[in-house]
């Protein structure tokens, strides 16, 4: 299938999945944010977020969107979203924060 994205957004890596995808199926989408954490020593990736855009699309992906994996699935979020996620982080970094203050005080008893 020939190339239809046009030029990249500022926002674009420049990574494209174009090969044997009909145009509605080319897209930007942004170097991706990871979040990783160490589990038994060794990286595991918890979080992933990214900007994309289909300008093709026939639905809602024509506008510029960003995605979460959260682990499961992907889902696509608004700015507001992304607030209150990152709001929901800080919130859980301080009860992992506790916890480990919790099981260090458990280990003493």
């Amino acid at each position: 299938m020939p190339d239809v994205l046009g030029p990249c957004p500022a926002w674009c890596s420049g990574v494209h999945h174009t090969k044997d995808e009909l145009p509605v199926d080319q897209g930007h989408q942004s170097a991706p944010i990871m979040l990783q954490v160490p589990v038994s020593g060794r990286q595991v990736d918890v979080l992933e977020a990214f900007i994309s855009q289909y300008p093709n699309a026939l639905v809602s992906r024509a506008d510029v969107y960003a995605a979460v994996d959260l682990g499961s699935d992907f889902y696509e979020v608004t700015t507001e979203d992304l607030d209150a996620l990152a709001r929901g982080l800080e919130v859980h970094a301080q009860r992992l924060r506790q916890l480990g203050r919790d099981l260090t005080e458990a280990r003493r008893i």
